[in-house]
C-alpha cells in the first residue's frame, strides 16, 4: 500500500512539473520585456535631458539604434 501511495504521489508531482516550468518561462519572458522597456525609457530620458545639441544628437542616435522593432525578424 505504501508503494502505491508513493507511486501516486510521484506521478502527481511529475504531472505538475511542466506547469511550473511554463510558469517560470512566462515570468522570465515578461521580466525580459519589462527590462527592455525600462532601458528604452532610460535612453529616451537621456535624449530629453541632454545638455547640448551635440549630446542630444548622440543620445538620439543611440535611442533609435536600439529600438526593438528594428531587430525583430521579418517574415
Amino acid at each position: 500500500m505504501k508503494k502505491l501511495v508513493l507511486i501516486f504521489m510521484l506521478s502527481a508531482t511529475m504531472a505538475l512539473a511542466p506547469f511550473a516550468v511554463a510558469r517560470d518561462a512566462s515570468r522570465d519572458y515578461l521580466m525580459h520585456i519589462w527590462k527592455e522597456q525600462l532601458q528604452n525609457q532610460k535612453r529616451w530620458e537621456a535624449v530629453q535631458k541632454a545638455p547640448t545639441p551635440a549630446a542630444r544628437e548622440e543620445a538620439l542616435k543611440i535611442y533609435t539604434y536600439n529600438l526593438p522593432h528594428l531587430w525583430e525578424p521579418r517574415p
